[in-house]
């Protein structure tokens, strides 16, 4: 074999393990399959401002447009593109086993179907015992450096602006929001759930950091707000919010595609 093919298999393989430990590492195939599962589970709610005659092609569009292994290979193919050996693996090394590496495993435990009935009654001992001012500033500190809050309020408004641009050829004239009314309802649902997006998140982290202690919190905080922790978990959120820019403008696309001459041809 060629040695420098050899090298750049060997090269390829190296970026190709760091990836996946990355990926692993932030938990990014669960938040996809969490991401497709909603969206897709949500388009029964959209069965009512969507012509009965164009609502089963418009979910075949959104099914089709939020696939999961489809949206793992991009993220993955987005991480290459900037991948830094040096960076990535003294990162990686440095995190196995780490602080970082069991709080995003209680983080995604958290979301798992399978605790709702014991979240609910988390919550509900909440009433009798609230969290202390010291639990709430460090949940609140978490969410700020890590944008829990700010991805799902961000990701949630841009998918509706999406399939909002897209369906407006199902919509008769009198019903079609302009542009300039578009971003006006987006500005006001971006004020109106805000803060009810993060009262939700900071109350899905009492109880996914419920086992863990106050010292270790914030002994975790101190970690993510470290300059090579920010750097690695900065470039993981902007790769994620890519492939769901990715995603989303792919959606706009197929849906306008179809939809806008329905009118014309209804």
């Amino acid at each position: 074999m060629d040695m420098n093919l050899a090298v750049g298999m060997a090269s390829d393989n190296e970026m190709a393990g760091a990836i996946e430990e990355l990926v692993a590492l932030f938990k990014m195939d669960e938040k996809i399959d969490r991401l497709c599962a909603s969206v897709v589970g949500g388009v029964e709610h959209d069965r009512n401002s969507i012509p009965a005659t164009a609502f089963n092609r418009y979910k075949e569009i959104v099914v089709s447009s939020f696939d999961s292994l489809n949206l793992r290979r991009d993220i993955r193919k987005i991480i290459s593109e900037s991948y830094d050996v040096d960076n990535f693996k003294e990162f990686i090394d440095s995190l196995r086993g780490s602080k970082i590496s069991l709080m995003s495993q209680c983080e995604e435990d958290a979301k798992s179907p399978d605790v709702m009935l014991d979240m609910q009654a988390f919550f509900s001992g909440l009433q009798a015992s609230p969290p202390t001012e010291d639990r709430k500033r460090l949940i609140e500190g978490i969410d700020k450096v890590k944008h829990f809050s700010s991805i799902v309020v961000n990701t949630q408004i841009e998918l509706f602006r999406v399939i909002t641009r897209g369906t407006r050829g199902l919509r008769g004239a009198d019903l079609k929001a302009s542009e300039d009314q578009l971003n006006q309802t987006v500005s006001s649902m971006k004020k109106e759930m805000g803060a009810h997006i993060e009262r939700q998140v900071w109350t899905g982290m009492l109880y996914a950091y419920k086992d863990i202690s106050d010292a270790d919190l914030e002994s975790y905080l101190l970690l993510c707000e470290t300059d090579s922790v920010k750097s690695v978990d900065g470039f993981m959120r902007e790769a994620y919010l890519s492939m769901h820019e990715n995603v989303v403008n792919t959606l706009q696309y197929e849906l306008r595609l179809v939809f806008d001459c329905y009118s014309n041809n209804a």
